[in-house]
């Protein structure tokens, strides 16, 4: 049976955003529990819809 009235304080997350990893874990540990590599954004090459048309926005709406 579970008790009453007492309730433990919950562990504080800490999240370090870094340059190369971010890193998670709980206040008081000596090593973070997850590491991640950050990546903010990766470039991807524009693809048209069409093979001959250079804009592919206002060329679907053209031809549709």
């Amino acid at each position: 049976m579970a008790s009453r009235g007492v309730q433990a304080d919950p562990a504080t997350v800490v999240i370090d955003n870094g340059t190369g990893y971010t890193k998670m874990g709980y206040a008081g540990n000596m090593e973070p529990s997850y590491l991640i590599p950050s990546c903010i954004a990766k470039s991807v090459p524009k693809v048209s819809l069409f093979e001959n048309d250079s804009s592919s926005a206002l060329s679907w709406k053209k031809h549709h």
